[in-house]
């Protein structure tokens, strides 16, 4: 006969940062169904005009966007680094590392800005340029969402909100960070690359 086995009794931490994590996945999973909208949206357009690109044969210059295709792609590191920093108690160098993925998302809004100030069409100048600043924009409201949400994180840090047994809120920022740096990979190809 074997003896019975218990399993570990959930305590409401735990029922907590599972919901924590469910509630993470289900944002994520809506804003991809989201951009998986305006993707299917842009596909739509370009297949239906006869000619596509920027109003009155202009050229998009890529460099910026790959600059900042950098800069959004390195912030993933510094996020994950700041993750794994908080999850070891290292607080000071999560703090760092959670200024510099904000810092990495202010460049990159002040990249956007840039570009739409110097670009020579407007998004009422046709299907192409319509498209365009919403995909760019809404990603762009995205990431201006992140820093926001990481100045919360790193107001609550220095208040050693966070650590090695606390630290699911951060994990879900960094989450939805990776998200919204990785969505705009497909983005910068559809406008710059193809």
């Amino acid at each position: 006969m074997q003896a019975p086995t218990f399993s570990k009794p959930r305590t409401r931490q735990s029922v907590a940062t599972r919901n924590m994590r469910a509630i993470i996945w289900m944002i994520i999973f809506a804003e991809a169904m989201f951009f998986f909208g305006l993707f299917t949206s842009y596909l739509f357009l370009r297949w239906d005009m006869p000619t596509w690109g920027p109003p009155g044969g202009q050229t998009l210059d890529p460099m910026l966007a790959m600059l900042n295709t950098v800069v959004l792609l390195s912030s993933i590191g510094l996020m994950h680094m700041a993750y794994r920093a908080v999850r070891s108690d290292r607080q000071q160098l999560f703090e760092n590392l959670l200024i510099a993925t904000m810092f990495a998302g202010v460049i990159f809004i002040g990249g956007q800005v840039y570009e739409f100030s110097t670009l020579g069409f407007a998004m009422s100048d046709g299907a192409y340029a319509s498209i365009f600043f919403v995909m760019i924009g809404l990603h762009a409201i995205h990431v201006v969402i992140g820093v926001l949400i990481f100045m919360v994180v790193h107001l609550r840090a220095s208040m050693g909100h966070f650590h090695a047994q606390h630290y699911i809120p951060v994990e879900m920022c960094a989450l939805y960070w990776y998200f919204v740096a990785l969505v705009w990979i497909p983005i910068v190809a559809a406008f710059y690359l193809v």
